[in-house]
């Protein structure tokens, strides 16, 4: 069935004042914009994340992301990298290890795989999702378990951690992570059991 003719209008109308805001605003107020909402993640993540600069020497680094509507920054804190993006109204949290700065996995599924205590055959047996609303919230068990995330993550042990995060990505569906990842996901099947890292 066609589309009624004040749909079309309305079509052509907001294709117009899309090109208009390209061509008149869209090429230099969208990276100001841009700029401005990362200079307000790095403030918060400055007050909300204090131990990461005092305690682990954290300092933001250019990642080169580009997303078009949230913001992103990355930081270098010990021997880990950490991507913390905000979308839409929700946090978004990364690591991945120095040593190999494409490895990246959502927190919640670092988390796991420093917490689980038994063999993990199924999405029952892992631990809770790490789950939170904000980046003070988050922050507490952040500091608490970052000891044990720098060393599942460092150098002599991330061949040890490496299967674990790949094991439980299968058991939770995610196929590849990259950047806005999020803090959890569904369960999608059963897979076999898993060896944890006991730490």
């Amino acid at each position: 069935m066609p589309r009624s003719i004040p749909f079309l209008f309305f079509d052509a109308v907001c294709f117009v004042i899309r090109g208009a805001y390209s061509l008149f605003l869209g090429w230099w107020l969208n990276p100001l914009l841009k700029r401005d909402g990362e200079r307000t993640l790095r403030r918060q993540v400055m007050r909300d994340l204090p131990f990461l600069f005092k305690t682990f020497g954290a300092k933001f680094v250019s990642s080169g992301l580009k997303d078009r509507w949230g913001k992103i920054v990355t930081l270098e804190a010990g021997n880990l990298l950490l991507q913390i993006a905000w979308d839409r109204g929700e946090y978004f949290l990364a690591v991945a290890p120095f040593h190999a700065p494409t490895e990246w996995e959502p927190i919640s599924v670092a988390h796991m795989a420093i917490t689980a205590t038994r063999p993990i055959y199924t999405a029952e047996d892992l631990p809770p999702a790490l789950l939170f609303i904000s980046l003070s919230e988050l922050a507490p068990l952040l500091e608490s378990e970052f000891e044990l995330l720098q060393n599942a993550y460092s150098k002599e042990k991330y061949a040890a951690t490496k299967p674990v995060l790949q094991k439980i990505d299968n058991i939770l569906g995610i196929s590849e992570v990259r950047y806005l990842v999020r803090t959890h996901v569904p369960a999608k099947k059963n897979s076999g059991p898993i060896q944890t890292l006991g730490l």
